[in-house]
């Protein structure tokens, strides 16, 4: 490797900033006259690559925010290709982010520039035929799902397990129900990475915080923001309710003393799975998207740990069930079951199981190194 090899690392979510983080660390440890240039967010920026475009923070989901957000993504475009023209990195790294991704993907490719695929679209929920275009821009593909293998090249793909699994060590202590009725309920609040679904959630939550604050004295409610951006925009909603409202740093520390979570649909309810915390899945979509995404998702369950374990072991709320009603009587009926953390311990133990394949992130390094090293 000459001093002058460089990469490309795209990332949109801020979970797949985390994750491309973790990469990137590796990355400098193994070679450290590599320039890693990345689109992603603080963890990347920490971790010594080059952020060209702070894409955490235009993520979007939904129509009418996708339209929103496009001149933004016009401009990451343009400075991306621009890139890729100008340094020829050696290979181009991809994670998640599919509506972004998948184009990068096919530009570089017809570049003539190596396209690896971490997380790469969900195929198996929608749109499969994303999977034959994958299959023919990338490659190598990097699953994180053992049933995802089937749907691209077999000779490209491997499963690598998930990410969550290598950062989120085992649990094996809860405090029992007699110890958390002695020290009060905690109960931790989710409310996404994205404004849309945040201000959903929280228009929500604020009525069923009411409505517990005048009944049990002993509550309490950990609110956790996804980034500075969403803290400040959670500070002007919640008023003086009764809510701490704390950074993600401190996700685990809350979930280790929650005695229930309400999450906002998405990878962090695989966390909260991870860490054996009993949890409602909740999610509210404008009309229009809701029908649109009803028609092409293939599945009937919307939560990941459901998705992992092919059953509803977290109730989930979706679009009109999403109401102060229902999350207080869900919330209720876990509360009061004395069984609930030793299910949650069980179902987190049975899906790390299913998510388990040895160190994700060196499977990543390892495979990205070797296009390092090739030229």
């Amino acid at each position: 490797m000459n001093d002058k090899s460089s990469i490309l690392i795209s990332t949109g979510e801020i979970s797949g900033d985390r994750y491309g983080g973790e990469i990137v660390s590796r990355l400098r440890k193994k070679y450290p006259t590599l320039t890693v240039y990345a689109l992603g967010g603080e963890h990347i920026a920490r971790s010594s690559g080059k952020v060209i475009y702070y894409t955490d923070s235009i993520a979007t989901f939904g129509i009418w925010e996708a339209l929103l957000s496009f001149p933004r993504w016009r401009r990451v475009w343009k400075k991306t290709t621009d890139l890729i023209l100008r340094e020829k990195p050696r290979v181009v790294v991809l994670i998640d982010n599919p509506g972004f991704n998948l184009k990068l993907a096919q530009f570089s490719y017809n570049q003539g520039i190596p396209v690896i695929y971490f997380i790469p679209p969900q195929v198996w929920a929608w749109k499969p035929q994303r999977a034959i275009k994958l299959s023919k821009w990338a490659d190598r593909i990097l699953t994180v799902f053992s049933w995802e293998e089937r749907y691209f090249s077999p000779e490209k793909v491997n499963w690598v397990g998930h990410p969550l699994v290598s950062l989120i060590p085992e649990v094996d202590f809860f405090p029992s129900l007699q110890e958390q009725n002695n020290l009060g309920k905690e109960v931790v609040l989710l409310p996404g990475s994205r404004k849309g679904e945040v201000m959903a959630f929280i228009s929500v939550l604020k009525k069923v915080i009411s409505s517990w604050e005048k009944r049990e004295s002993k509550m309490h409610f950990n609110l956790i923001s996804a980034s500075p951006q969403i803290e400040s925009l959670l500070e002007r909603e919640v008023g003086d309710l009764p809510v701490s409202i704390l950074p993600h740093s401190e996700l685990y520390s809350a979930l280790s003393r929650a005695s229930l979570c309400v999450s906002c649909s998405g990878t962090v309810t695989l966390e909260v799975a991870l860490m054996g915390v009993p949890q409602i899945i909740v999610y509210h979509l404008s009309l229009l998207t809701y029908f649109f995404a009803r028609w092409l998702v293939k599945t009937d369950l919307v939560g990941l740990p459901n998705i992992v374990l092919e059953r509803e072991i977290c109730p989930e709320l979706i679009q009109r069930d999403f109401s102060p009603y229902q999350v207080s009587q869900t919330m209720e009926k876990l509360l009061n079951d004395p069984c609930i953390r030793d299910k949650a311990w069980a179902w987190s133990k049975e899906i790390r199981e299913k998510l388990s394949q040895g160190n994700t992130f060196e499977k990543v390094t390892q495979v990205i190194g070797q296009y390092i090293s090739e030229r």
